[in-house]
């Protein structure tokens, strides 16, 4: 299930119009975060046996050929690996992590925004998440 972490965060930037200078530092930031959510997202798919990744895999499948989204897929995934103690806290540290990761990242490129593009993205995030309620 590894993913590409910070293509799927630079995707919404792609319906602003960026100047040069601002696709450089952008650049230049995912020169400096690609490694660090790459590492992450390692870490994060390191806790789970190849077992507990096959049957997530199957949990997510089926709760979505059965019509379920969002949180109900997940939860039904969750419910199908069956955590050890161990695991439970290391997935916590892992997303903890991953989120402060995110947020630091979130708000460098934040900085490099004007204000009517940081509009526009809250806009586009707004009607992704809407989007994503209905799929």
């Amino acid at each position: 299930m590894a993913r590409d972490v910070l293509a799927a965060r630079l995707k919404m930037l792609e319906s602003l119009s960026l100047t040069p200078d601002q696709k450089a530092k952008i650049e230049d930031l995912k020169k400096q975060y690609g490694p660090k959510f790459a590492d992450a997202e390692k870490n994060l798919e390191s806790i789970l046996t190849p077992e507990q990744k096959k049957a997530r895999h199957d949990a997510v499948k089926a709760a979505k050929a059965a019509g379920k989204t969002g949180k109900d897929v997940w939860q039904a995934a969750e419910a199908a690996v069956q955590l050890t103690p161990d695991q439970k806290t290391k997935l916590a540290d892992a997303r903890k992590t991953m989120a402060s990761l995110g947020k630091e990242f979130h708000d460098k490129v934040w900085s490099i925004l004007t204000p009517e593009q940081r509009e526009q993205l809250k806009k586009a995030r707004h009607a992704s998440r809407a989007g994503a309620t209905t799929r």
